[in-house]
């Protein structure tokens, strides 16, 4: 069901996730909520996320520079569109209207690797024990048999019956 009668016409996206595909794609709408619209992009199991401003653009989303209400935007799922060189072009012909987000002045983002660990550290093997012996503490509060203790080589592994 289509919700709302507000016309966005143009928006401006300011940033684009690494796991959003570039170049052209059809897509359809899968959902809309009032804070994120979900796009299943044709030929691909993952959905791209359009957000508005006050949130963070996920990997797989497009943050536009405005606030939005998605979910008065007139569209509905299974409305179709399609991404043009630099633009999100929705087609609503019941509506006389396209909707276009326009992605030519976004930041592109780029995966980056985890920072690595330096496990020569004192602080890091303080943090590593109070973490496994949190850990500890929480599977014999729940009788829990994660066996972190031998994973770790502190003890050897118990018996298949836990003992």
């Amino acid at each position: 069901m289509r919700t709302g009668s507000t016309e966005p016409g143009h928006r401006t996206a300011v940033a684009v996730g690494p796991d959003v595909p570039r170049g052209a794609f059809a897509f359809r709408v899968h959902s809309a909520f009032a804070r994120a619209l979900n796009l299943a992009v044709e030929g691909r199991r993952a959905l791209v996320t359009l957000v508005d401003a006050a949130a963070d653009a996920p990997p797989q989303g497009i943050r536009l520079a405005t606030r939005e209400r998605f979910d008065a935007w007139p569209l509905a799922p299974g409305d179709t569109g399609r991404r043009e060189a630099d633009a999100l072009v929705f087609d609503a012909p019941a509506f006389g209207q396209s909707i276009r987000v326009e992605l030519s002045s976004a930041l592109e983002a780029r995966r980056e690797a985890a920072p690595r660990i330096d496990s020569r550290h004192a602080a890091t093997h303080a943090a590593w024990d109070a973490c496994a012996a949190r850990l500890e503490d929480l599977q014999a509060e729940k009788g829990a048999d994660l066996r972190l203790g031998a994973i770790l080589g502190a003890r050897p592994a118990p018996s298949p019956s836990g003992a």
